[in-house]
């Protein structure tokens, strides 16, 4: 069993418990999604803290590829990952869209064969390395999921279709022995066009805090989606609350604005 220590964005800071039973299903799907094989080399850009940079090792040793593995000091500064990820030759990267955007124009992200996106809501696609990857067929990915039932809930591979998208990315299909369940939002006593995600398996469990003994197989997040019925896709709106998390410390935008 892992432990994580999450500062997180769904709630008081507390100690994740990540069962076997969790996040192997992930890692088996996974591997194929992001087309790993022993050639690739993985950009590892999260810190332990981060549940993604386990599915980065795992998979790694797992298919018998190279891992690429920032310290802190160096994840802060763009100058330097340029430098690193273009010696290491790096083929598959994982990251937040925020570091995303922090390193595109000092990185040759285009020298990747995927780039897996997700923590927070997916760029616009006006982007132009996103669009440029697409166009060679290189495969950009939309992931989505939470610690607390770790690692990754959904995920979405993007195509030529969606280069006219204005309605954003959607969170595509779950992965296995995982459901998105679709909860009506209430806001001050009044429906919303909006859905809370409720993530629910029979098989993926975590404990929440370490005197806890419940195997927890159902957590009802705070993120908020749009969901398109007639082409029956979701959309990450944001999160229902203003808490948000930056380099693992968490925020309340509200007390920033006060």
């Amino acid at each position: 069993m892992n432990d994580l220590f999450l500062i997180g964005s769904t709630g008081i800071p507390k100690l994740i418990f990540v069962s076997h039973a969790c996040i192997l299903p992930n890692l088996d799907q996974l591997k194929s999604i992001f087309n790993v094989t022993s050639n690739d080399c993985l950009f590892r850009s999260t810190p332990l803290t981060f549940d993604p940079s386990l599915v980065d090792i795992f998979v790694a040793i797992h298919c018998g590829a190279c891992l690429c593995i920032l310290s802190k000091d160096i994840r802060q500064n763009p100058i330097l990952i340029s430098s690193i990820f273009d010696k290491s030759l790096c083929t598959i990267a994982q990251m937040t869209p925020s570091f995303f955007r922090q390193i595109n124009t000092h990185c040759n992200m285009l020298q990747l064969k995927t780039l897996i996106l997700g923590g927070e809501k997916f760029p616009h696609i006006s982007n132009i390395t996103i669009q440029q990857m697409i166009r060679q067929n290189k495969r950009v990915v939309n992931i989505y999921g939470l610690t607390e039932m770790s690692c990754w809930a959904s995920y979405y591979i993007l195509n030529e279709n969606d280069l006219e998208r204005q309605d954003g990315i959607p969170l595509g299909k779950a992965l296995n022995e995982t459901s998105l369940i679709l909860k009506p939002y209430i806001d001050n006593q009044s429906k919303t066009d909006y859905f809370q995600i409720i993530l629910e398996s029979q098989t993926r469990w975590t404990q929440i805090g370490h005197l806890s003994i419940e195997k927890i197989f159902i957590f009802e997040t705070d993120d908020l989606i749009h969901y398109d019925q007639l082409n029956d896709q979701i959309f990450y709106v944001g999160r229902r609350t203003l808490t948000r998390k930056r380099l693992g410390v968490m925020i309340n935008l509200e007390y920033i604005e006060q």
